[in-house]
């Protein structure tokens, strides 16, 4: 999973969902719905209902399937997003697998936010001409704003041709390099 980057990168974020539920807490989880299952089961049985039995336990089943399907798609997913001199790269990967991969001409990108009040920041877009990319779709509101504010940061910087210290980045032309000043 790596992204082709020239040698100066003004920003670098590799995206991965939270996984809450550790390992320990999926199988307690598993367990205390298969217990719950077969006493419904037993209870079921016992007042002579043994069809409803059999679709307690395939729901039961269904339940810890769901949940260990789940837990690994999380595992497994990651989004990286890259500012570069050449371009803005976004790439999606779930399961070793690339779903999404688009490069951008910084130049012409816009970071757009949809926030609501009671929620917080809901989505973060990079627009470009007529199409736009979601960004950091699995992160929280907060998080979501944190992103979008250093995207616009690193864009600003690379515009003005600052580097993360805020010093001027050295700017080379053919007869000789110079460094140029900060404003």
């Amino acid at each position: 999973m790596s992204v082709a980057t020239s040698p100066y990168v003004w920003f670098d974020a590799s995206i991965t969902p939270h996984n809450a539920m550790s390992a320990t807490g999926r199988a307690l989880v598993a367990t205390s719905l298969a217990l719950l299952g077969l006493a419904i089961s037993v209870l079921l049985i016992s007042m002579r209902a043994w069809p409803a039995a059999l679709f307690t336990g395939a729901e039961m089943l269904a339940l810890v399937l769901a949940l260990q399907w789940s837990s690994r798609r999380l595992a497994s997913q990651e989004e990286r997003i890259v500012l570069s001199e050449d371009c803005l790269t976004i790439e999606s990967w779930l399961h070793g697998r690339r779903l999404r991969h688009a490069r951008i001409e910084p130049a012409w990108i816009k970071i757009e936010r949809v926030s609501c009040e009671a929620f917080g920041c809901q989505a973060v877009y990079v627009r470009l001409h007529g199409g736009y990319h979601e960004i950091g779709s699995a992160l929280s509101p907060s998080e979501r704003e944190s992103l979008a504010d250093a995207l616009e940061s690193a864009i600003s910087r690379r515009k003005c041709g600052l580097t993360h210290s805020g010093k001027a980045q050295v700017a080379s032309d053919r007869s000789n390099s110079h460094q140029v000043s900060a404003p």
